[in-house]
């Protein structure tokens, strides 16, 4: 019985589902929604009153993605490293 003793493999599950796939899912969806639904909401007319919609697309674009980019390269770093 002692894996079931072992605490160290529901730290790992802990670890790649609260910080890898939930900063995966953070940056496909940053990407999905920068650059493909902003052309489906544009050809619906919906949503397109926003003021500060171009610095929204620009920071979900441009922004974002790098950004979660790179802590999900360190957290994956982390996760193997350790």
């Amino acid at each position: 019985m002692p894996a079931a003793l072992d605490t160290n493999v529901l730290g790992v599950m802990d670890q790649i589902g609260g910080n890898i796939f939930l900063l995966a899912g953070g940056l496909m969806l940053s990407v999905f929604v920068g650059w493909v639904a902003h052309e489906t909401a544009e050809e619906a007319g919906v949503g397109t009153s926003f003021a500060g919609l171009g610095a929204w697309r620009w920071l979900l674009r441009w922004f974002v993605p790098p950004v979660l980019g790179a802590v999900l390269v360190v957290q994956v770093a982390k996760l193997f490293g350790s």
